[in-house]
């Protein structure tokens, strides 16, 4: 992960050194086969609000008890009181994507730690 993560604003020339591909044929031997992938999104965030880092990613709710509200109603502040802010993004389409992925990795920009 750290290899992809250092090449990730590069061209990755010598990547096919560090990685191990492997070919595929499946059960019908006719190359049919499911394949998925995991996709872990790395966010620029700040640690304060500013305004390039408006968006608030906020933890998971405390206690909650039964559905969790809508996208609108957590915009509306409806977790306000039970969750705390992490970070701010840049973005919403950021964090959107984020919490489609399950997880990813969060990157400071004013301190050197990573998440």
């Amino acid at each position: 992960m750290n290899i992809l993560l250092q090449w990730q604003y590069l061209i990755p020339v010598g990547l096919e050194k560090q990685l191990e591909a492997h070919q595929i044929w499946g059960k019908d031997q006719r190359g049919n086969v499911q394949f998925t992938a995991y996709y872990a999104p790395v966010l620029r965030v700040s640690a304060v609000k500013t305004p390039g880092f408006s968006c608030p990613i906020r933890s998971a709710p405390r206690n909650w008890q039964g559905p969790l509200p809508s996208r609108k109603e957590i915009e509306e502040g409806a977790l306000d009181t039970c969750t705390s802010i992490l970070a701010y993004a840049s973005s919403k389409v950021d964090i959107y994507y984020l919490q489609l992925q399950g997880s990813g990795f969060i990157q400071y920009t004013m301190v050197n730690r990573n998440y």
